[in-house]
C-alpha cells in the first residue's frame, strides 16, 4: 500500500469465527444465526456436525437433544415408540424425527441478549454449506467440527463414517479449499488428513482434554501422551501434522492461550485461533498476544475491539449469504 509516496504496511487482519453462528446474538446453530453472522461480517462460520440414524449430517452441538435448547412438538408418525425425542441421542433419531423439534422456544442460559428464533429447526450440513457457496460469500470460510465422542464410543458412529460423510458434503458443495476441520478427537483429524489432504485440520484442546500429568495417553489425542511432549500442546499438535491449534482461551484471561504458546506455534508453522473469547478485555489480550483469529459467541464485540486496534476486518455479506 502506498501513502504519501512511501510504502505503508497493510493493516494486520484478524480472523473472526462465529461460534455456532454467534450464539450470544441469536439462537445457536440455526440458519438464521449463520445468516446474521454473515451480515455482521465474519471470516468464518463455526459449526458442529453429528450424524442422524440414517447417517445424514446435521448441524447440532449436543450429543443428546437438550431440553435447554429444544422442545417436542409432536411425533413424526402416530404412535412412534421413540416419542418424546428430547433427551434422546441425535444419532438414534431420524431426519423426520429431528424435523419435529422446535429449537427456538427459549433463550439459551448465559446469553441474556440472545435473540430467540421462534420455531427454529436443526439444519442439515448441506443447508449451511449453501449459505457460502456463492460469489457473494466467496471470502467466508467454514470451521466444521465433526462431533466424535472419543470417551463414549458406544454412543457415536465410527470415525471413518463421520469423516467421510462430512467430506463428501464439502466436496459436493465445492468448498474443499474453504473448509477447516476442527476437533478435540485428534484421531479423527488424522483420518480426515488421509481422506482429503487438501482440507485444513486444526487441533482443538483444553487442559482437561490434554490430561497433563495423568498416566497414559488421553483418549482425545490420537494415541499421544501429552507428557511425552513436556505437556506442550504445540509440540504434540505439530507431531500429528495439523495446520493449527484452537486452545481454550480461559475466561479469566490468558490462562491457557499465552503469548509463549502463540510464538511457539508460529515458529512451528501453526495458526492459533482460541475459543471462545466473549469479553472485550479478553479479546483484546488475545489480539495483543498475536493470535491469528478468535472464535466467539459475539462476533460484533470482536469486530469492535479489532477496529479499535486498527486491524483489517472481514467484509459483511450483504443479504447474509446467497
Amino acid at each position: 500500500m502506498l501513502r504519501g509516496g512511501r510504502a505503508v504496511a497493510a493493516p494486520r487482519g484478524l480472523g473472526i469465527e462465529a461460534h455456532r453462528g454467534g450464539a450470544g446474538l441469536m439462537t445457536e446453530s440455526t440458519l438464521e444465526a449463520f445468516t446474521n453472522a454473515l451480515g455482521i461480517g465474519v471470516s468464518t462460520l463455526e459449526l458442529d456436525v453429528r450424524l442422524t440414524e440414517e447417517g445424514r449430517p446435521v448441524v447440532i452441538h449436543d450429543r443428546r437433544i437438550g431440553a435447554a435448547t429444544c422442545s417436542d412438538t409432536g411425533a413424526a408418525v402416530a404412535g412412534d415408540p421413540e416419542f418424546p425425542y428430547v433427551g434422546d441421542l441425535v444419532g438414534r433419531l431420524s431426519v423426520a424425527q429431528l424435523a419435529t423439534l422446535d429449537c427456538g422456544r427459549r433463550q439459551l442460559p448465559g446469553f441474556p441478549t440472545q435473540q430467540v428464533v421462534r420455531g427454529a429447526r436443526i439444519p442439515s450440513l448441506e443447508e449451511v454449506l449453501s449459505l457460502v457457496a456463492c460469489d457473494r460469500a466467496s471470502g467466508v470460510r467454514l470451521a466444521i467440527e465433526p462431533k466424535y465422542a472419543a470417551a463414549r464410543r458406544d454412543e457415536t458412529t465410527t470415525r471413518a463414517r463421520l469423516a467421510g460423510t462430512v467430506l463428501r458434503a464439502v466436496r459436493s458443495a465445492g468448498l474443499v479449499d474453504r473448509v477447516t476441520i476442527d476437533g478435540f478427537d485428534w484421531r479423527l483429524l488424522m483420518r480426515v488428513r488421509r481422506l482429503e489432504p487438501a482440507v485444513r485440520v486444526v487441533a482443538t484442546a483444553s487442559p482437561h482434554s490434554l490430561e497433563r500429568g495423568r498416566p497414559g495417553a488421553s483418549p482425545w489425542l490420537g494415541g499421544l501422551d501429552i507428557d511425552d511432549f513436556g505437556g506442550d500442546l504445540v509440540r504434540a499438535a505439530a507431531a500429528i501434522g495439523v495446520h493449527g491449534i484452537a486452545p481454550l482461551h480461559g475466561r479469566a484471561g490468558l490462562t491457557f492461550t499465552t503469548r509463549g504458546m502463540v510464538r511457539r506455534a508460529h515458529r512451528a508453522g501453526l495458526t492459533v485461533v482460541p475459543w471462545n473469547a466473549d469479553e472485550p478485555a479478553v479479546i483484546g489480550r488475545l489480539i495483543d498476544a498475536g493470535v491469528d483469529g478468535v472464535t466467539t459467541n459475539y462476533p460484533d464485540r470482536v469486530r469492535a475491539v479489532a477496529a479499535g486496534r486498527g486491524l483489517a476486518l472481514p467484509a459483511p455479506v450483504a443479504g447474509g449469504g446467497c
